[in-house]
């Protein structure tokens, strides 16, 4: 089983400086006819590359996973929905085959609901408030001001401050122009 986030830019040096270098390399782990893949929606480059290794190859369709319906009790903002519709996905798909057979659609609800990931949107402390975000790349950075954005509607605060830290390598500089519209002061390290 093989399940796709969104592709987006990261790891560049690695995996190639364009969204369709990134992605032909990452749809290079669809490998045989046998493998079950699922995806989130895709921008419709990636989904066109992801879909011609799939037909050239002669492999499964691609399932598109929807998001989730229900609410989130840890993971905040719309993209954890997304990726929870992933996961939701493939645990339904092992119980189908009777890979788990303690799993239940009611316990995967219930597990997905309860998720924990450190680091994403993490509130630390409500007393100052205190929010770690790991968003390392475009995609991230974009999830983190779309989620505190919609916090900030709900939760109002006499200053804000935002430390960062970012890798050299990371193109990031239009995302922080947005970052830096949402802080009263920014503290920036390499």
């Amino acid at each position: 089983i093989l399940g796709y986030t969104h592709i987006s830019l990261d790891h560049e040096s690695i995996l190639g400086k364009t969204l369709k270098k990134i992605t032909i390399e990452k749809s290079k782990a669809i490998i045989n006819k046998n493998q079950t893949t699922f995806s989130v929606k895709q921008k419709p480059l990636v989904e066109n590359i992801l879909n011609k290794r799939v037909s050239k190859n002669q492999f499964k369709k691609i399932t598109t996973t929807p998001p989730i319906k229900y609410n989130l009790k840890y993971l905040r903002g719309e993209h954890q929905k997304t990726n929870g519709g992933l996961a939701a996905a493939i645990a339904e798909h092992l119980y189908s085959k009777k890979h788990f057979l303690k799993l239940t659609q009611k316990s995967i609800q219930r597990l997905i609901i309860n998720t924990k990931w450190p680091g994403r949107f993490d509130i630390l402390s409500k007393k100052p408030t205190l929010i770690f975000d790991v968003g390392h790349n475009t995609e991230g950075i974009k999830s983190f001001i779309k989620t505190l954005s919609l916090y900030l509607q709900t939760n109002k605060f006499s200053q804000k401050t935002l430390l960062c830290g970012f890798e050299n390598n990371k193109n990031i500089n239009s995302e922080l122009l947005h970052i830096a519209k949402l802080f009263d002061k920014i503290v920036c390290t390499e």
